[in-house]
């Protein structure tokens, strides 16, 4: 089954902060995505090996008609995927 998905980013604040909207199929998501260090500082660190590491480095809201969802880890990383790289 292909499922149209559209990604928006916005920057917020230069390496840290970013927000945008993502629609899957018929859904509409707001996100914000926060990076804690900002990214050009985090080419000087060593790379993490866990998901926990990468969840305490970037911080992903994400919102559905304002609500915010709380994510598992499986979600997390699909967010992360879709996500984290636009702003990378």
């Amino acid at each position: 089954m292909i499922v149209p998905v559209e990604r928006y980013i916005e920057q917020v604040r230069d390496g840290s902060r970013y927000k945008g909207t993502l629609k899957i199929a018929d859904t509409t998501f707001d996100y914000e995505l926060t990076f804690t260090p900002p990214l050009p500082e985090l080419d000087d660190r060593e790379p993490v090996t866990t998901w926990k590491e990468v969840r305490r480095l970037v911080h992903i809201v994400v919102k559905r008609n304002n609500t915010e969802i709380g994510l598992t880890d499986k979600e997390y990383q699909l967010f992360f995927h879709m996500l984290a790289q636009l702003a990378i």
